[in-house]
């Protein structure tokens, strides 16, 4: 996961979402919910609203309790949108 972020934080985008998208079947639930938050503001920038929301509310259902409040606004932001 801090993989990941590094390679966000250098600008390699796509490196970044591989290595989300390779972690985010994980069964550890902390890791798997960090992982589909991050991967839902990945779609978010790329404009896949549907993708994004789909990765937040699997974190609200699965997500810890500081997982959940993180994304509390932006699930309640999109789903009154659509």
């Amino acid at each position: 996961m801090k993989i990941g972020k590094w390679f966000k934080y250098l600008g390699e985008q796509k490196t970044a979402l591989s290595i989300f998208q390779s972690i985010q079947s994980t069964e550890e639930l902390d890791i798997r919910a960090s992982t589909l938050h991050h991967l839902g503001f990945y779609a978010k920038q790329r404009k896949e609203y549907d993708v994004a929301l789909k990765c937040w509310l699997e974190v609200m259902l699965e997500g810890n309790e500081r997982e959940k409040k993180k994304l509390l606004s932006n699930v309640v932001k999109f789903t009154s949108i659509n």
